[in-house]
This record gives C-alpha cells, structure tokens and sequence, in this order.
C-alpha cells in the first residue's frame, strides 16, 4: 500500500511540475508570407553572463537553439527579446515599454564576467563599456523595429512620423532640447495620452 501511494504522489508530483514547465516561449519567424509564425513554449535557458547570441530554449523534447535571424523573439520570465534589425542580421534587443509604440535597447556592454579579475578588471567592470547601443522602435506604422540613430537630424527624419498623432510629443523629439535619453520617457507619455 506504501509503495502504491509513494507513486502516486511521484506520479501527481511530475503531472504538477511538468504543468508549470514552459511558462517562457520562442516566436519562430514564419517560412514565408502565407505561414503564420510558430511558438515554442518551454523553459527559456538565459546565458550567467547575459550575452544573447541564441534564444535557447529546453522542451520536454529536449534544448534547441534559434538565432536572432530565424526568431521574432522571445519571453523569459517577466521580459521580452525582440529579434531586431542589427547591419547584415539581426541580434536580440530587451524590450523596455510596451504599448502602441514599443521601445527595445541593444547593447554590448561587456558585463562583469568578461573580466577574470585584477586591477584593471575590476576598474573595467566597474564603469562598464559599450561599444555599441541603440533603441529601437516599433509602431503600428512599421513593419519591423526601426533602429534609432545617435544623430539627432537623423532621428528626426527617421522615427517622427511616428508620433505625427500626437503633436505635443512631436514638437518635443523636434525640439532642440530632445536628447536621445529622453525617448522612453517621450514614448511612455505618448503611450499613456494615445490609449
């Protein structure tokens, strides 16, 4: 009768965890424009030193690997990866708000494990280098994310047309007091005053 009971309780156990397996998923990039995109539900495997260079994934059929080309993104946890347009591929972006405009930010910033340790390395660590980072941005008005230029006369000409339905934050991003740091905060006003 004990050993009866012992597997069912190891039995309802594994039906309990295998229940909450997969909160995490992958969106697979569609084959071609008639297809729709597939999701991948399991649990999303995040690299120790945050380094994204696949979206790995562990199923119940067991870990798969997806580059940025091949995936619209993924969630892990309580955060979204979009895969974004990155000079001749793509590379996967956190995204930062939500909402009819969508803001991601990609960096390269070399975090604390690239440095074994030392003087230098610690200093390194310390103040954090990035030698690339952009936002990018997302509408009902575009088909992909749009890359967010550093050059404010670019910026302008690439992403207003974005907010022409709300000609406060449009006169803000126009203005020459804009500075590139201040887009979530742009967009986060511009969510909230176009729900």
């Amino acid at each position: 009768m004990r050993q009866q009971i012992l597997f069912f309780f190891i039995f309802f156990a594994t039906l309990v965890a295998h229940g909450q397996h997969g909160t995490d998923y992958v969106i697979l990039r569609p084959g071609d424009k008639l297809s729709k995109p597939d999701t991948i539900f399991g649990d999303i495997v995040f690299p120790q030193n945050g380094v994204l260079i696949n979206a790995t994934i562990q199923t119940t059929n067991g870990r798969k690997k997806y580059s940025p080309n091949k995936v619209i993104g993924f969630k892990y946890g309580n955060r979204y990866f979009a895969s974004v347009p990155y000079t001749t591929g793509h590379v996967f972006a956190e995204r930062l708000i939500n909402g009819k405009i969508e803001l991601c930010y990609y960096t390269t910033e070399i975090q604390n494990t690239a440095y074994p340790g030392g003087l230098s390395g610690n200093v390194m660590a310390y103040i954090g280098i990035s030698l690339t980072s952009y936002y990018y941005i997302k509408s009902n008005k575009t088909q992909e994310y749009i890359s967010v230029p550093h050059s404010k006369k670019k910026l302008v000409k690439n992403i207003a047309f974005i907010f022409e339905d709300n000609e406060k934050v449009l006169k803000q991003i126009q203005s020459k007091e804009f500075e590139i740091d201040q887009l979530p905060e742009l967009i986060r006003k511009y969510n909230i005053s176009n729900n």
